[in-house]
């Protein structure tokens, strides 16, 4: 560990740049880095940021800092000629990755690596990655002899989003994709919009069951990929309810989709995986998510949102209580208590979407890191609560 004088030079890594989740969400906290005083930013793309206006605006509020890692025997080199003292990766297993920058070599990218929001897993033992960034609600300590990083909590919401500044407010725009069978706003319309590699049978068939428990609901999915399509349609008539679940065959274009989402009544989380931003992109449009939580980080982040906004009444922990819930909210009096759900979701929403607020938690969260392996001569430590602490590993 390299002495350091007043100045942290912290750097991200990732491919997700510009017109995609990630690059859309970092584009705030990146912005309110740069206005920190003694921190140094630097971005390295794993691939070229795209002329989208997402990959435009990250070039320029990066202006010199902006870095392309390119293939060879050292990629880390580029980040070490910039002396970032901590460098975050945001890819872990995702695509375009640079395992080359993160896994042994003869020299580290930099002192200290920290693992962040790409991919909810542990990096593995054979990389120099020495920490993951989350928080209690999606890495309980409990848990964290599972993972080979110590961990870096944050001391409220662990999720960077920039929804103020690349969506504004919310509206329903009338008119837009409107289809015949959620035009009544009596009817009681459930949606879900994951990927369709996040929809087990398990979750399917307890999303039936909900429907079969409420008359005249209906579900609204997404095919996504396109090829989902047939199979989600088949599924559907499986269970009888080809008329109620509907499926829409394309993606909504970007200027609208929150818009038209909106007019979701309630949000049916998926298990195993939840939503993660499909989540915020619910709850930013104003629309109450039911969880149902697991044990492993990927399982845990909507419950964590909805913790940040006061809805702890939406996250169940089991199949049952998951589908007696929906059931509930699906009648006359759970419509009610939908209505006062979205009037909580509406008062607390920046507590999950404030960018600046989350910023400066951030940097006080890598200023203690870097303190605590420097003070410790070395030592790795979980980052918690203002202090960092070794925890007896259990035995697996």
């Amino acid at each position: 560990i390299p002495p350091l004088h007043r100045t942290l030079r912290i750097g991200i890594a990732t491919s997700d740049g510009g017109d995609t989740n990630v690059g859309r969400d970092i584009l705030t906290w990146i912005s309110s880095l740069q206005r920190h005083k003694n921190i140094e930013f630097h971005y390295f793309a794993l691939k070229p940021v795209d002329d989208t206006p997402y990959g435009t605006r990250l070039k320029q509020i990066t202006r010199r800092k902006y870095h392309i890692i390119v293939d060879g025997p050292d990629p880390g080199k580029i980040v070490r000629d910039t002396g970032v003292h901590i460098l975050l990766n945001l890819n872990g297993f995702s695509k375009y990755q640079n395992h080359d920058l993160f896994t042994n070599g003869p020299v580290p990218a930099a002192p200290i690596m920290v693992h962040y929001k790409g991919c909810t897993s542990t990096y593995g033992f054979n990389s120099t990655v020495q920490f993951m960034l989350g928080n209690p609600g999606v890495l309980p300590p409990v848990d964290a002899s599972w993972y080979d990083e110590k961990l870096v909590y944050m001391p409220g919401g662990f999720f960077a989003t920039s929804y103020p500044e690349v969506h504004g407010e919310v509206f329903p725009i009338h008119g837009v994709e409107r289809e015949a069978w959620y035009a009544d706003s009596s009817v009681m319309v459930y949606c879900n919009f994951n990927h369709v590699n996040k929809i087990r049978v398990e979750i399917f068939s307890t999303w039936a069951a909900i429907l079969h428990r409420t008359p005249g609901s209906h579900l609204w999915l997404l095919a996504m990929p396109q090829d989902s399509l047939p199979a989600l349609r088949s599924a559907a008539a499986s269970h009888g309810l080809a008329h109620r679940i509907h499926v829409a065959p394309t993606l909504y274009p970007f200027a609208t989709h929150l818009h038209v989402k909106s007019r979701c009544d309630l949000f049916l989380d998926t298990h195993t995986f939840n939503a993660h931003g499909t989540a915020t992109d619910l709850l930013w449009a104003g629309v109450p998510i039911l969880t149902l939580q697991g044990k492993g980080y990927q399982s845990r982040v909507a419950a964590d949102h909805l913790e940040r906004l006061g809805l702890t009444d939406l996250v169940t922990t089991t199949f049952k209580g998951y589908e007696d819930k929906a059931a509930a909210l699906g009648g006359e009096k759970g419509k009610k208590t939908l209505k006062k759900y979205r009037r909580v979701l509406m008062r607390n929403k920046r507590n999950l979407f404030d960018m600046v607020g989350w910023t400066a938690d951030f940097v006080k969260a890598m200023w203690l890191t870097w303190r605590s392996v420097a003070a410790s001569g070395g030592r790795y430590m979980h980052v918690v609560g203002g202090f960092a602490f070794e925890r007896r590993e259990r035995k697996r």
